[in-house]
């Protein structure tokens, strides 16, 4: 894998070149990949504060599915692009919505 950038090539270069993508990738989630954020026109700052703060826990959540079911080698079920496109967000709630889809229960251990 390649990064390009114009600041210098070094670890702390790389390290931030990885943060930068976890970051584009949750504001993708946050707008147009997942809860419609940018749709919401919400005006006051206390009702964004309380939706920010669902949104947020509902991200942990859907990232720690994801998380385990890769450590799980499920990744090919969920994500069978080669390329990788989906962030850990994607493939958690995609199969959250599988298993609603399914009507099959989700498992304990992922609540």
């Amino acid at each position: 894998r390649y990064h390009f950038t114009n600041r210098p090539a070094n670890r702390h270069t790389l390290h931030w070149s990885r943060k930068l993508s976890w970051i584009e990738g949750l504001i993708r989630d946050f707008k147009s990949g997942g809860f419609q954020l940018d749709q919401t026109r919400l005006q006051h700052t206390s009702k964004l504060n309380r939706l920010l703060l669902v949104m947020t826990t509902a991200t942990l959540w859907f990232v720690a599915i994801a998380s385990r079911l890769v450590k799980q080698g499920q990744r090919p079920q969920l994500d069978n692009n080669a390329q990788r496109t989906h962030t850990y967000f994607q493939l958690g709630w995609s199969w959250l919505k599988k298993k609603a889809r399914l009507l099959q229960p989700i498992p304990f251990e992922y609540l």
